[in-house]
């Protein structure tokens, strides 16, 4: 973190982003005036489903030690702000936790020197079996077709709504791992971007290091491109493991982080400058109006060509006869 600060101040960046969940310890919020049995019951209640066993029993004790965790990692968070004196866009997974339960995001967090945090996005689109089983609070076999240890209940809740993140000028939207390769989510940032609220700089955080510094790391650059294409707009990609890039609203790849020759399985600091673009490119107009009328235009073809052919085959018969 310090390399990372002493870089970014030495070029003046307006702002630090880091991958997808590197931040490894407990941050979040807890709701005012919970006692430290209703903190711990919250928690509970999230990690535990139906079909799995249940955790150790919700204790005064415990519920103290998941606030104390809460407090430190705000606390460790905003000095590591300080420390770099700009904003950070922090990837992490976020704890948010109410009398009335608690809730387990994946999380793209705005976060200010002075300010604390500003602004939060929860990933929206959760990849199955990557960050919850599907239907495994209500049909319990399927815990033994995931790769998890017994009792281990991993089931991230999903984010309700897309957030763009605004500090200074600094207007972003985020796209938390593989939501760079779904098109319409890029489209509803710029549908519902407003002149005080607009988007200039899509941000994807991501962790391949699933990939284990295979060709897939690029298959998912390479979808990355085409949101930038349909939105015409930049895109920073902060990977943990690489590949990270800046990508041109034009969809070509202006930066790649490269250490000793290689682009995955390295880390280090980038840093790049950004073109922004105001165009509003067809697609945001348009959404999948072409594709839709492309595949009606395949489909008309199919059927006039078919018709066709049975024309000729029945022509063709009738000729036989004759003869």
């Amino acid at each position: 973190v310090w390399g990372a600060g002493r870089q970014a101040e030495k070029a003046g960046a307006d702002l630090v982003v880091f991958p997808e969940n590197s931040y490894p310890s407990w941050y979040g919020e807890i709701e005012d005036g919970l006692t430290n049995l209703e903190c711990a019951r919250a928690y509970q209640n999230q990690v535990t489903f139906p079909g799995y066993p249940p955790r150790e029993k919700p204790t005064d004790e415990m519920g103290s030690i998941i606030k104390q965790n809460i407090k430190d990692g705000d606390e460790h968070t905003q000095s590591m702000a300080r420390m770099l004196a700009q904003p950070i866009l922090l990837g992490t997974a976020f704890w948010s936790i109410r009398l009335s339960g608690a809730k387990f995001t994946n999380a793209s967090v705005m976060i200010t020197a002075g300010k604390g945090r500003t602004a939060r996005y929860d990933k929206v689109h959760l990849v199955p079996f990557g960050e919850y089983v599907p239907f495994g609070g209500h049909i319990p076999f399927i815990k033994y077709l995931v790769p998890y240890p017994e009792g281990f209940n991993y089931n991230s809740d999903y984010g309700t709504e897309l957030i763009t993140l605004h500090e200074g000028k600094l207007h972003l939207a985020p796209l938390i791992c593989f939501e760079d390769t779904i098109p319409d989510l890029t489209r509803q940032y710029m549908i519902q971007a407003t002149p005080d609220r607009p988007v200039e700089i899509l941000v994807n955080q991501s962790n391949d290091g699933w990939f284990n510094n295979s060709i897939e790391a690029w298959y998912h650059l390479s979808a990355a491109i085409f949101r930038c294409v349909e939105a015409r707009r930049p895109m920073i990609r902060s990977s943990n493991t690489g590949l990270s890039n800046l990508v041109n609203s034009l969809g070509e790849v202006e930066r790649t982080f490269e250490s000793d020759g290689k682009t995955q399985g390295v880390d280090g600091v980038m840093i790049v400058d950004v073109r922004l673009d105001d165009r509003a490119p067809p697609y945001i107009l348009l959404g999948d109006i072409l594709p839709l009328l492309a595949w009606l235009m395949m489909g008309t073809c199919l059927v006039l060509s078919l018709v066709r052919q049975i024309r000729l085959i029945r022509s063709s018969a009738g000729l036989t006869a004759n003869r």
